[in-house]
């Protein structure tokens, strides 16, 4: 996102553990937070790739594995790390990460993207909840998961 474009699409993001399950057909985002080594799950690139396929409508899947970070997998095949950088006193960005994937699902779907997809995002967006700022980087990752 640059300084002057302010993409607001409206979307659905909604946990995977939520106790509503329908909900989770109509999602175009949907969460998983856990640690990055859970056995249960696999690796969050895994996680992503078999919620893409799970849920059909979804745009992104997001594995929060940190309090400042998360996964990113989309269905162009992007697997991206998103990290909030430290605030100036060195203490970690406490937004949820999956905000900063709805942001960057804003700046893909919304009325200025024309289609553009995730992987050609900048390497750092800005992300502001309310009246505070977070900084955000984009790292694209490689996926070992044979669906990509």
């Amino acid at each position: 996102m640059s300084g002057t474009e302010h993409d607001t699409a409206a979307h659905t993001v909604v946990d995977e553990d939520t106790k509503h399950a329908g909900r989770l057909r109509i999602a175009d985002i949907v969460v998983r937070r856990g640690n990055a080594d859970d056995p249960r799950v696999g690796p969050p690139g895994a996680w992503v790739a078999e919620a893409l396929a799970r849920y059909p409508y979804c745009g992104l899947a997001v594995y929060v594995d940190g309090i400042d970070r998360c996964v990113v997998g989309t269905r162009e095949g992007a697997l991206l790390r998103l990290t909030a950088d430290a605030a100036p006193d060195g203490r970690a960005d406490l937004c949820d990460p999956a905000a900063y994937a709805s942001a960057l699902y804003a700046w893909t779907t919304g009325e200025a993207a024309a289609g553009r997809p995730a992987h050609e995002a900048v390497a750092k967006i800005v992300v502001r909840t309310g009246r505070t700022t977070h900084r955000v980087r984009i790292d694209p990752l490689e996926s070992s998961h044979p669906q990509w």
